[in-house]
């Protein structure tokens, strides 16, 4: 009788005990702000109406360690889609994604910034990996502004995607502001190459040429895309996105990984879904791994 007790005891302090270390990670951290997404804001009803597939990855594609993908709705809705699911099928260890955007409003305190957010939309909350959010701001590489965030499609328009796809999935918001140093986005993507752990992802949110007729943006993405499946450091200026330095720091972070291309979802453009032909955005979805 006596060891039945111990054995209940030691079983219920261990249920308890997980209870806790749930709840713990479960709840929001105490300096998250909460910005709740509206399927009008997301355009939702219309951007998940464009279909898309997984694409089943080369034999050679290791462990998947960055993303990028566009953020222009809803005609860039199918190649999210993709892109997310292709994520969830090839990295089913993810537990953390990085979300890396261009400022575009130029709103943020410094030249790189980063918050603790709960994301609400219609699909269900997001949360922050407080631990990352907090390493990330003790690096001195990146402050803590919340205030900048509400207002940046680049990071909410990928939210659902996250829910749909990856819902248990967490996320660290960054957004890179387009005057930042050279010197500067390198030292951020060799950090970031550094510290984020196998469980992590890193995606860069950004769209290709923009205002430009279909044929020639067309043509200037095929260009783009070469230089960010290639990682072609030495022409990275020349490459067409609104990504600015971010691209820089993802890079960084690839050569740092020692990643030697990235593998091609997609590739698009407004005009491709019935809107403007005149004055349009491009877009690309591409994966980069390392071998395991």
């Amino acid at each position: 009788m006596r060891t039945r007790s111990i054995i209940f005891i030691v079983t219920v302090t261990s249920v308890l005990s997980a209870g806790v270390i749930w709840f713990a990670l479960a709840r929001p951290s105490e300096d998250s702000v909460q910005i709740v997404l509206s399927d009008t804001q997301l355009q939702w009803q219309k951007a998940r109406t464009y279909g898309a597939n997984a694409r089943e990855l080369p034999q050679e594609a290791g462990q998947i360690i960055a993303a990028i993908g566009p953020h222009h709705l809803p005609y860039s809705s199918g190649l999210l889609k993709g892109l997310y699911e292709t994520i969830a099928q090839n990295k089913p260890d993810l537990r953390t994604i990085v979300l890396m955007a261009p400022d575009h409003y130029q709103a943020a305190a410094e030249s790189a910034v980063t918050a603790a957010i709960t994301y609400e939309t219609s699909l269900g909350k997001t949360y922050t990996d407080d631990s990352l959010f907090s390493e990330l701001v003790q690096s001195g590489l990146v402050l803590h502004d919340q205030q900048v965030f509400a207002d940046e499609h680049a990071v909410y328009t990928h939210i659902p995607y996250i829910q749909t796809y990856l819902p248990d999935v967490r996320i660290v918001p960054l957004l890179i502001r387009p005057d930042m140093q050279g010197q500067e986005a390198q030292e951020l993507g060799v950090w970031l190459a550094g510290r984020l752990p196998p469980d992590t992802l890193l995606i860069l949110s950004t769209d290709l040429s923009h205002y430009q007729p279909a044929e020639l943006a067309r043509l200037e993405d095929q260009d783009t895309v070469e230089i960010l499946q290639t990682i072609d450091s030495s022409r990275v200026g020349e490459a067409i996105t609104d990504a600015g330095p971010a691209l820089v720091v993802l890079f960084t972070f690839l050569n740092q990984r020692n990643s030697s291309e990235g593998i091609v979802l997609g590739t698009g453009n407004q005009a491709d879904f019935g809107a403007d032909r005149e004055s349009t955005t491009g877009y690309a979805t591409l994966v980069y791994w390392v071998s395991r």
